[in-house]
């Protein structure tokens, strides 16, 4: 009886953890949907969404990363959940807030409370079909 119990028990977090990353994925294409479909946004295969509030290693792997591809035009970084633009400037340096393929979302639309999973690093791959699918950054290969 012990056993089915807890199998049960994985089986339903397991399913919440699924479903919280599914509704985050279609949080996310909605703000994009919502905000920047007619803009030059659709035309990078990856969406790097990094927080600068949570997982503080996290940020510093994820500020790394962004350092390594910044000039890769096949990304667009998106900087949101802000300490303040004047913080982020000089962590990431002042000449690369004005690239192109950086947006620093200073109303916080790619981050939201209810999403747990907002508190990482988010890799985007576009699909096919002009969706995004949402993964951690820090999970991925980067490519």
């Amino acid at each position: 009886m012990k056993n089915k119990v807890l199998l049960f028990l994985l089986m339903c977090s397991m399913y919440s953890c699924s479903t919280q990353s599914d509704n985050l994925q279609t949080y996310l294409n909605g703000q994009i949907d919502k905000y920047y479909a007619s803009s030059a946004l659709s035309n990078y295969s990856y969406i790097v969404i990094i927080p600068r509030k949570g997982c503080h290693a996290c940020t510093m792997e994820a500020d790394a990363f962004f350092l390594k591809n910044k000039d890769n035009d096949r990304y667009l970084f998106i900087f949101t959940n802000l300490v303040s633009e004047k913080l982020l400037k000089i962590e990431i340096g002042y000449e690369n807030v004005n690239k192109k393929n950086v947006l620093i979302d200073k109303i916080g639309r790619f981050h939201s409370s209810q999403y747990i999973d907002s508190e990482y690093p988010l890799l985007l791959t576009k699909k096919k079909d002009g969706q995004y699918q949402c993964s951690y950054l820090l999970d991925s290969d980067g490519s």
